[in-house]
Formats: structure tokens, sequence, C-alpha cells
């Protein structure tokens, strides 16, 4: 389906050819488009199938959704007839025979002269899908009138999701989509724990909805552009809001590039900070995913650091400062802690849990250090400061 769109008739058509007994890959060249293979038809038919099911609940036709949850394209073929024959000809070679030009019938009135022509003494199988067959078409052509209605974040969730969501969150407390949307902003990417037996897959289907429906929600979904836009927000003043080292957009000031530690981007081939920091990631922790999330951890700590407490960038940190980020380590401060332990994608993410213990702050020196020593080597940065504050640092003590 179209992300900014409703169900069209284009769409419609194909459900009811699917749930007339049309082939599913025939009905979406028909109606869809040539381009369309087995998986993108399946997957379509899955996603107007939802809607159709939601306008039903909001229309309170609730027989007319249970019976469109049904895919009856994906129900077992069993001999219409245990007992005896169903028909001498295929419903394809009978359109072939009565109307070769696909132009006089329409697939209802085709289907009706089919089995008019061709009776089967139908098993209670049979008699089932049948009727199926024929209340989904009746639901399919009520539907038609409801369809445009477009959501709203004061709508009851049950209105457009399945009871399987819907009842977990309405245990949960919520009852409305603004409450879903809420729920997001506070707990971010993992939004869903907060919910008993929700999981990732239904929590996976709200999101895709909510991002699919966001014009007529007039809202951005949370998990992915409020960051930025704080990011954004922020570029006027001397510091930068605190995110991932991803999501992390800075002035030209505190770029980098003209850097009081620099040697030039023409030496090292790293235009700013974080180009460079990037650049140490992919290397030093290509070996191990494990050990490239640990970096990366430290390199952001220190970098945000430096940007938000003192106002330099990285390639602008002498040795003075470089030691007072031991005592911020033990100690970051509330703002720099992640309240609810937010995942990266969340607006309320922070580096820190808590302030580290002694040995944890040995460990982020060790990293640190590792980071200061390969800029150096690579020319980033013309002298090693890091080594030099530790080197000092021990001959005082």
């Amino acid at each position: 389906m179209n992300e900014s769109q409703r169900i069209d008739l284009a769409q419609l058509s194909f459900v009811r050819a699917v749930v007339q007994g049309i082939p599913l890959q025939e009905a979406a060249h028909r109606f869809l488009g040539e381009s369309i293979d087995a998986r993108m038809a399946r997957k379509e038919l899955l996603l107007i199938r939802n809607e159709l099911v939601a306008a039903a609940r909001r229309a309170q036709a609730w027989g007319d959704a249970r019976a469109l949850t049904i895919d009856i394209s994906q129900l077992p073929v069993k001999n219409a007839d245990r007992r005896g024959k169903v028909s001498g000809k295929t419903l394809e070679e009978f359109r072939a025979e009565v109307d070769p030009m696909g132009d006089f019938y329409s697939e209802e009135e085709l289907l009706k002269a089919y089995t008019k022509e061709y009776p089967a003494d139908e098993s209670r199988y049979a008699r089932r899908i049948r009727q199926l067959r024929d209340r989904q078409l009746r639901a399919l052509r009520v539907l038609e009138c409801v369809l445009p209605q477009p959501p709203g974040l004061a709508d009851p969730i049950s209105s457009w999701f399945e009871e399987s969501i819907s009842s977990r969150c309405e245990a949960a407390g919520l009852e409305r989509l603004q409450d879903v949307l809420d729920l997001m902003r506070r707990r971010g990417e993992r939004w869903y724990r907060a919910i008993p037996r929700l999981g990732e897959r239904r929590a996976q289907r709200v999101q895709e909805w909510m991002k699919l429906n966001e014009a007529y929600l007039q809202t951005a979904l949370p998990l992915e552009d409020e960051a930025t836009r704080e990011s954004n927000e922020a570029l006027g003043e001397n510091r930068v809001t605190i995110v991932p080292l991803e999501r992390l957009i800075v002035s030209e000031e505190l770029s980098g590039r003209q850097g009081r530690n620099r040697l030039g981007a023409e030496l090292s081939g790293f235009e700013t900070d974080v180009d460079a920091i990037q650049g140490w990631l992919e290397e030093a922790g290509a070996s191990s995913s494990v050990t490239q999330r640990q970096y990366r951890r430290e390199a952001e700590r220190l970098l945000l650091w430096a940007l938000n407490e003192i106002g330099k960038p990285l390639s602008s940190l002498d040795e003075a400062d470089v030691l007072r980020y031991a005592g911020f380590l033990k100690d970051p401060g509330k703002r720099w802690i992640n309240p609810e332990r937010c995942l990266r994608s969340s607006e309320h993410w922070r580096p820190f849990k808590r302030g580290l213990s002694p040995k944890s702050i040995q460990y982020a020196q060790r990293v640190v250090g590792l980071l200061f020593g390969w800029l150096t080597s690579k020319h980033h940065l013309a002298r090693n400061v890091w080594r030099n504050a530790m080197r000092g640092n021990a001959c005082a003590s």
C-alpha cells in the first residue's frame, strides 16, 4: 500500500477478486500492476485486509470484521464434493468460453454463471467456504462507504487494531491512539515492554501503521524524528543536545575542522571529529560487534562531554581538560543519566545509567587512550594529549 493514501478502488477490486477465487498473483497483476510478485501480493493483501477489518470495527460491524480476518485464499483446497465430481471445467476455462474478451461479465456475475452452469453437490466444507465468500463480498460492498474515514489521535485503539493488540493495550491502561503515542515518546523504541504480552512483532505492526498514517495523525513518529529535531534547534547555542553519535549534529565551530590540536584534513582524510571517531570505530571494532559497541559508548561519552560541558571540539582538548574527564565519569550529573534505560532511538536516551565505579573508570580511560593514540597515528591530532596528561599525572603522584 502507498504510505500516503487510504484503500483505493484498485486495491478493493484486488481483494474482491481474491475472495471470488481468482489466484492471488493473477488478481494482483490485473488490479495492482504487472510488477507485483507473489511475495509483494501476499503482503499487500495482508495490509489491505487489516485496514478493512479496522474499518468494519469502526462501523461496529463486528460480524464483518470477524469474517474479513480470515484469508480465504489460504484455506486448504479440498474436493468441493467428496461424493462426486465438481465440474467439467475450471473457472478460467469457463471464462474463455463465455467471455473471451473479458469485458462482458463482472467477476461476481461470472462466478454466479459458472456455479449455475456447473452446480456441485456441496460437501459441508465447501458450503462453509461459499458462505464465508458471500459474507466477505457483502462486507466489501458495505465498507466502500466507510473507508474514506481517516484516523485521529482521539480514536480508540480497538477502532484500528485487531483484538490481540487492542486488548493488551487496554489492559495496560491505554485506550486511545494518543495514549500509545505518549508511551512511545516516554519510552522510546522499546515502548512495548510497558505492555504485558504485546511483544515486538505486534509492536512493529503498530509502529508501521502509525508511520503510514502520520499525515492523518498530524504528528511524526517520535522514535526517529524528535531527537534530530531537538539537535537542529540547539545549533545556535555553544552546545549540542545529548543524542547518540549517529544523530549528532554540531555547528561548524564545534565540528573540529579548526581544532587547536588538528593537523588538517589533508593529512588525516577526516573532515570532522565525528568522521575521525567513526573511522576509528570501523577499524578498531571490526573484529567484534561487542567491542565496537563498547568503544562507541566511551568515544560518545567523551565527545558529548567535550561539546556540552566545556564547549570544545574533541580536537581542541588539552591535557588539563582530559584530567577533568575522570571526575565527570564518577559523577556525570542528573541530565546525563538515562532515566528508564531508553534505547538510542528515544528522545530520552542518555549515555550513562549511573556514575561509574573505579573499575569502570579505568576501563573508560583505557579505551579513550586507544582512541587518542589512533587519532594521533592517523595525523588527525597533532599531539596525544591523553598520553601526555596521564604521564604527567603519574609523575605528580
